[in-house]
């Protein structure tokens, strides 16, 4: 079988990429952070009442 030439990927232009949004900002971290998309909402539910609310219908009372 013939040898061929690979073709290989050429950069034709120069790229300045903006590279602000690549740095992370440093946050407080704080046990009840959390993001209020509607402001009428009930304050969050601690883990057992979480997992009481998303219990599937049919899995008893």
């Amino acid at each position: 079988m013939k040898d061929r030439k690979r073709r290989r990927a050429k950069r034709t232009a120069e790229v300045d990429y903006d590279r602000d949004a690549d740095i992370a900002v440093p946050r407080e971290r704080g046990d009840d952070r959390f993001v209020v998309l509607d402001e009428d909402a009930a304050p969050p539910l601690d883990l057992l009442e979480y997992l009481e609310d998303e219990r599937p219908p049919h899995y008893g009372a």
